[in-house]
């Protein structure tokens, strides 16, 4: 790796919520940066709740962990909309008892995850392919066969491939990609 990559390489970062107050919160650009964030023991305000679901720098947040935030259906719903978070692939929403098997399938019939940094084949369609991880144990979410995780899968799902941090194109969009989504719980 030559020296110019590894500078690119080290502005993607892990925060928690702590960090991010204290960086200026949900509205810093320093969140350009982050790729994971993850809670931090406390409990998100509504006033910070809400700044997440509306952060405009969250384009490079792949995996985010929203444990035990008295969550529920509707704030997923916002959330899925904000259209900065297309690269998110994994979702913890553990210990939120208010949230059903409603949020699968919004985030089933959203756009999370359709900005992937490479192709992904799915080997078992053989089409393009993208996968969100959703963990949720301690939440409302029933299957209806008692298995203790639920497949979900929808195709004619496009995906977009560009690099996490100059944005370039990295390949062909997949207008006819099937997008899974896997839920534990």
């Amino acid at each position: 790796m030559n020296f110019s990559s590894w500078c690119q390489a080290s502005l993607i970062r892990s925060v928690t919520f702590y960090h991010i107050r204290e960086e200026g919160g949900f509205d810093s650009q320093t969140l350009l940066t982050v790729s994971c964030i993850q809670a931090s023991g406390t409990k998100l305000s509504l006033e910070k709740k809400k700044a997440l679901i509306n952060s405009q720098y969250l384009k490079n947040v792949h995996s985010l962990y929203l444990l035990n935030q008295d969550l529920d259906d509707n704030f997923i719903e916002r959330m899925y909309r904000n259209t900065t978070l297309k690269r998110l692939i994994n979702l913890d929403i553990s210990r939120n008892q208010n949230i059903t098997n409603r949020s699968l399938q919004e985030i089933l019939n959203s756009d999370l995850g359709s900005i992937r940094d490479l192709p992904q084949i799915s080997g078992r369609y053989g089409i393009p392919s993208s996968t969100m991880y959703v963990t949720a144990c301690g939440t409302s979410i029933v299957s209806k066969d008692n298995q203790k995780h639920i497949n979900l899968n929808r195709f004619g799902f496009t995906v977009e491939y560009k690099h996490p941090l100059t944005g370039k194109t990295t390949d062909t969009t997949a207008v006819n990609a099937v997008k899974f989504v896997e839920c534990n719980f």
